[in-house]
């Protein structure tokens, strides 16, 4: 299985995104919210590619 480093989102980089949509969110929520869509990426890229995705700083 191929590793890929991709940047990780920041966390507050997430919290004004969503901010600008109108939705309010902790960053505690943030960071659930993030690990939720990087697991959700990493099965998407397993199952259709073979590739690991680590999130990197």
């Amino acid at each position: 299985m191929e590793r890929v480093e991709i940047k990780k989102i920041p966390v507050e980089e997430l919290i004004e995104q969503l901010k600008t949509d109108g939705v309010e969110i902790s960053v505690e929520e943030a960071i659930q919210i993030l690990e939720f869509l990087y697991f959700i990426a990493n099965l998407a890229m397993d199952e259709n590619f073979d590739i690991e995705i680590l999130p990197v700083a």
